[in-house]
């Protein structure tokens, strides 16, 4: 989406980026996720086929 030269507009480029998403067919949200990937919530923590978004230690606790 361009480069950032401030920070006001580095936070209109963030909200500007989760509508879209938000928006947009389900078929194109993966693609446009992966060009904005300063919407995904982190961290993205990974057990197997187990995941969770965020910082969950008590769900992270229960994982074998």
């Amino acid at each position: 989406m361009g480069c950032y030269k401030n920070k006001q507009g580095e936070i209109y480029l963030f909200y500007h980026s989760l509508a879209l998403i938000k928006y947009i067919a389900a078929d194109d949200k993966l693609d446009k996720i992966l060009e904005n990937p300063k919407v995904i919530k982190t961290p993205v923590v990974r057990n197997g086929k187990q995941s969770t978004l965020g910082y969950l230690p008590d769900v992270w606790k229960n994982w074998n």
